[in-house]
């Protein structure tokens, strides 16, 4: 990937230590992809948003882009596998599987958690996911 120039912001809003019931392998994963495609989606010179806070017994990750974001009617389809949005976002067609987002999701579901995608107003993709709190 070419050097972006990309600015990283975050945003801690937990009160205490806590730890997601995912694997740390896991947890990872989902947390790579997600700032993966962030960064990958988004034009040089942008910023990405993190968010993590904790709300209602779960964590909560928030991940902002500032790219083109996805088609509305699209949201729904880009965590299944192999599906991908080659020119809507912007990517060569030899970039990626179209399975990142679908494990993303999966592994979420399987632990308890969920992923929710969405345009932000301003332009960009918010990805929002839920961890189970561990509980030991």
């Amino acid at each position: 990937m070419q050097d972006k120039a990309i600015e990283l912001h975050m945003e801690y809003c937990l009160e205490a230590d806590v730890s997601v019931a995912l694997t740390e392998v896991d947890c990872h994963r989902v947390l790579m992809n997600v700032a993966e495609n962030a960064v990958k989606f988004s034009p040089s010179y942008a910023a990405v948003f993190c968010r993590l806070a904790l709300q209602d017994g779960w964590v909560v990750v928030t991940i902002q882009d500032q790219g083109h974001g996805i088609p509305d009617s699209q949201l729904e389809r880009v965590v299944e596998r192999f599906y991908r949005l080659d020119h809507v976002r912007g990517r060569e067609p030899q970039d990626g599987h179209g399975l990142g987002l679908a494990i993303v999701k999966e592994t979420l579901d399987r632990d308890g958690g969920t992923l929710v995608l969405q345009n932000h107003e301003k332009g960009g993709l918010v990805v929002q996911m839920t961890m189970p709190i561990f509980k030991p």
